[in-house]
């Protein structure tokens, strides 16, 4: 008793050089569709749209490769000689989108076959937050205001870090029981640290010899 005007129970083989399935219906909106094997892609296999709208002899429509997957296991979107294992090829501006939650994070993680994200890129979107994380720790972000935070989750002294500052311009270092910043000049002596006023030069610190501190008349 089938339910459609063709019902299998079981397995369906198609021997043929490129086996290729089209779809086209009665919507004069919609174009036709070709799901194929080694069709227009040699050891691929397609999915591919159309360029005749619906009612069209689909067998003899062109036909365009939207995403392939090689033999290799290579998946390309775009492309139809996807060098990596997700390939995604555009011919303008090209993006790729992640959407998570409205407080939820959105992330690629980035690692191997024993730590899965050792690495990776996320958004908080509860905090409006850009992360960079490294050995699976957060290493980097960059808050809703704009700041950069190294090392640190939040600006202000009371934490160990790198912070560059939107609002204001500011940079600080803080460090516990270390060095907080280190200048080094190599090869010549001469100026290490300059200090500028609208971009002339007030003053500076550096080594000719000895260590001496400079202003700029």
């Amino acid at each position: 008793s089938p339910d459609n005007k063709l019902t299998v129970a079981g397995n369906i083989t198609q021997l043929n050089g490129s086996p290729e399935y089209h779809f086209a219906t009665t919507n004069a909106t919609h174009t036709n569709w070709r799901i194929a094997a080694q069709e227009s892609v040699n050891n691929g296999f397609e999915i591919a749209s159309g360029t005749e709208t619906a009612g069209t002899n689909a067998n003899s429509d062109t036909y365009t490769a939207r995403l392939v997957v090689l033999n290799t296991g290579n998946v390309g979107i775009g492309t139809s000689s996807p060098s990596y294992p997700f390939h995604v090829t555009g011919s303008g501006d090209t993006v790729a989108a992640v959407t998570a939650g409205a407080s939820s994070v959105a992330a690629l993680n980035l690692g191997n076959s024993t730590n899965l994200a050792d690495g990776g890129i996320r958004y908080d979107n509860s905090a409006n937050a850009l992360i960079l994380r490294a050995s699976n720790t957060e290493r980097m972000r960059i808050d809703s205001s704009g700041n950069v935070l190294v090392g640190k989750t939040t600006v202000g002294l009371a934490t160990t870090g790198f912070s560059a500052l939107a609002s204001g311009n500011q940079s600080s270092f803080v460090s516990d029981g270390d060095r907080a910043l280190i200048l080094n000049r190599q090869t010549s002596d001469g100026s290490i640290l300059e200090f500028r006023k609208d971009g002339s030069t007030v003053g500076s610190i550096g080594n000719n010899t000895d260590f001496y501190i400079a202003s700029q008349d």
